[in-house]
């Protein structure tokens, strides 16, 4: 079987999609598999050398435009097309219909997103959990990690994924801008680490500048309690650097799109608590895996003082442990293969 695999990007940026499409690509074994970054790759010469069996879309509105699905359909006519919608809006409802009846299949990964689609009487819709990566890695120390970021004395918080505004990154530092000014013994015991890529458009560099005012207004810098790792960098490094982590922040903030949180698959194998908020990101994580307290600043700021108290939040990680188990990769192919199939 031959199939051809639009995602996102083949660049170097850190992409929670980019990084999912790829870990899949790798693991579907006995296909043979054609990758294409769908921002490089609408050559009209290229397209027409593919013959492939079944076409796998990765689809994210501000990657991947609704006239590009009919620039693929021209060339692969009668051939049938997955789509794999990483976020479903509302706000554009009747693209979403258009687009999930033009297409074979369409698979979602947010409990919400499955449930919009059902409301709707779109019934070739699949609800796939993200898979996790359980090979073993050989991940930096974490006595090396933290004694590289002088932080062999203090908790250290993490956040991972890309520089949106509806991660929740500004409110992290506003609490720790806040612990600040409100409880300086607390917080000359913490610090936070933001591993983010930035999208290259005006608004993510506009809120990155936010960000950075806010963190010098109240001078962080010269506490060392804030550290922006924005380089594109391997996910050996990157795991490296979240597990040595006492735990990950992922405050995400609702913003009119179902999705499920891509970075928190990855997050997922540092093996540390994991604190989100308590939106649709995670619907499809049971609340005795992680720690869905993140929903505002001042959760944040409750959250960290809990971390600091050494409260245990060990069973978390052994429970999310064991549903990472049940959802690897390998049952995720499975049930892609069988959908693929059934095309």
């Amino acid at each position: 079987m031959k199939l051809v695999h639009i995602i996102p990007s083949l660049e170097k940026e850190r992409c929670g999609i980019k990084e999912h499409a790829l870990f899949v690509s790798k693991s579907l074994n006995g296909i043979s598999i054609e990758n294409i970054g769908s921002k490089q790759s609408f050559w009209r010469e290229e397209l027409a050398k593919l013959s492939p069996d079944c076409v796998l879309l990765e689809h994210e509105y501000q990657f991947f435009y609704s006239n590009r699905l009919r620039i693929l359909k021209q060339y692969f006519k009668g051939i049938p097309f997955i789509l794999d919608q990483h976020t479903v809006s509302p706000n554009v409802h009747d693209e979403n219909l258009r687009l999930a009846e033009s297409v074979d299949q369409v698979l979602v990964h947010s409990k919400k997103a499955y449930d919009y689609y059902l409301s709707n009487d779109i019934t070739n819709v699949t609800l796939l959990q993200l898979p996790f990566d359980l090979s073993k890695r050989k991940l930096v120390s974490k006595d090396i990690v933290k004694r590289s970021m002088k932080t062999e004395n203090r908790f250290l918080i993490g956040f991972f994924g890309m520089f949106y505004a509806h991660k929740g990154i500004k409110e992290i530092i506003l609490a720790l801008c806040y612990l600040k000014s409100q409880n300086r013994e607390l917080f000359d015991q913490v610090k936070i680490i933001i591993n983010a890529s930035l999208p290259s458009n005006l608004s993510n560099v506009y809120h990155l500048k936010q960000c950075e005012d806010i963190a010098n207004q109240y001078d962080l810098e010269s506490t060392d309690s804030l550290q922006f790792f924005m380089n594109y960098e391997s996910k050996t490094i990157i795991l490296s650097r979240l597990a040595a982590c006492d735990a990950i922040f992922l405050p995400y903030i609702e913003h009119g799109g179902y999705a499920a949180s891509a970075a928190l698959t990855t997050c997922s194998e540092s093996y540390v608590p994991i604190f989100t908020s308590n939106t649709y990101f995670f619907d499809t994580i049971p609340d005795q895996c992680i720690i869905k307290s993140l929903n505002s600043v001042e959760d944040i700021m409750d959250a960290i003082s809990n971390l600091v108290q050494k409260n245990n939040w060990s069973q978390y990680v052994e429970n999310h442990k064991d549903f990472m188990k049940k959802n690897s990769i390998h049952q995720y192919t499975q049930k892609l293969i069988d959908v693929i199939k059934s095309c």
